[in-house]
């Protein structure tokens, strides 16, 4: 992934990376990845929760 952003110097590192709109160090853009990722399987979960249960509202009331 690292290899097809944007790359340019750094003044404290030797490279940063353009990860949208943001010029962040490798360390820093792989745990940006990391918690966005998770933050994305957290709302696919919450959001199968509450579609399972608006389905079984729905058939209950049938």
């Amino acid at each position: 992934m690292l290899k097809t952003l944007p790359k340019g110097n750094g003044w404290r590192v030797q490279h940063l990376y353009n990860y949208n709109g943001f010029w962040l160090d490798s360390n820093t853009l792989k745990t940006n990845m990391i918690l966005h990722r998770a933050v994305q399987i957290a709302r696919r979960s919450s959001l199968a929760r509450r579609s399972f249960g608006n389905c079984s509202e729905n058939a209950r009331s049938i």
